[in-house]
């Protein structure tokens, strides 16, 4: 009777005790995977952003590029427009008052 006894307290606190660490450690392997899975989440999100980042720095340089060519031609435009009108005296009309 004392060995069923003994065997009655080793299955009442060992059972628990071991379905304990094994939940325990089941449980940590999951956060750990929810982690990396969140991580990847975050990496994948970033990179995206990134992606479109990228994008709109290349639309934006283009758009520089432009502008600078379109700066360029209105410059030579009013550097010729100002050797016209070098020789021309600028007649302007005085009101009496």
């Amino acid at each position: 009777m004392m060995e069923n006894n003994w065997i009655d307290t080793l299955i009442t606190i060992g059972v628990p005790a071991i379905t304990s660490v094994l939940g325990w450690l089941v449980g940590r392997r999951k956060r750990r995977n929810d982690f990396v899975a969140d991580l990847q989440k975050s990496i994948d999100i970033l990179s995206e952003k990134n992606t479109e980042l990228i994008a709109k720095v290349i639309n934006l340089n283009d758009e520089v590029l432009a502008l600078k060519k379109e700066n360029g031609e209105l410059k030579n435009e009013v550097g010729e427009l100002r050797q016209q009108l070098e020789g021309v005296k600028t007649i302007t009309k005085i009101e009496k008052r």
